[in-house]
Formats: C-alpha cells, sequence, structure tokens
C-alpha cells in the first residue's frame, strides 16, 4: 500500500506542476486565478467521487473490475491530454 501511495504521490505532484504551468500560460489575471480555483475543485470532487464510488464497484462487481475502472478513467485523462497536444502547440505559434 506504501509503495502505491509513493508511486501516486510522485504522479500526482508532476501532473500538478505541469497543470500549474499550462494554466499560467493560457490564462491571465482574474482569469487564471478562477482557472485555479476551477481546477482545484474539480480536483478535489474527483477525489471524493473515488473514494465513494470505488469501494461500492469493489463490493458489488469486484476489485478487479474497480482497478479496470479507474485505469479505463486514465486511460481517457491521457486521450484528453493528447486532444489538448495539439491546441497547446498551436498557442505558442
Amino acid at each position: 500500500m506504501y509503495i502505491g501511495r509513493l508511486i501516486f504521490g510522485i504522479g500526482e505532484e508532476t501532473f500538478i506542476v505541469v497543470n500549474s504551468a499550462l494554466l499560467a500560460e493560457w490564462f491571465q489575471g482574474k482569469e487564471l486565478a478562477f482557472a485555479f480555483g476551477l481546477d482545484l475543485s474539480i480536483a478535489r470532487l474527483g477525489s471524493v467521487f473515488n473514494n465513494l464510488i470505488s469501494p461500492v464497484l469493489a463490493d458489488r462487481l469486484g476489485i478487479i473490475f474497480a482497478f479496470w475502472f479507474g485505469t479505463v478513467l486514465c486511460g481517457f485523462s491521457v486521450l484528453c491530454v493528447l486532444f489538448t497536444l495539439p491546441i497547446d502547440k498551436a498557442m505558442e505559434v
């Protein structure tokens, strides 16, 4: 469990730094403050939903299903990042 938390923490911190850099490039002034607030709120809401939904999925459908459900959501997140990369590159030009 501790090794999993360590790996998660390393990945989470990397994500937070990259996400903050992207938000700082895309927004300015009051918009930046709103974007950071919205980002933080959605991240915390995701944590709450995970803590509520994962045990229910594990109890009703099995721990393997709960694991793969989380894996699919992470894969969807990666696809979203790949979708935003060309948009970010176009803004740099």
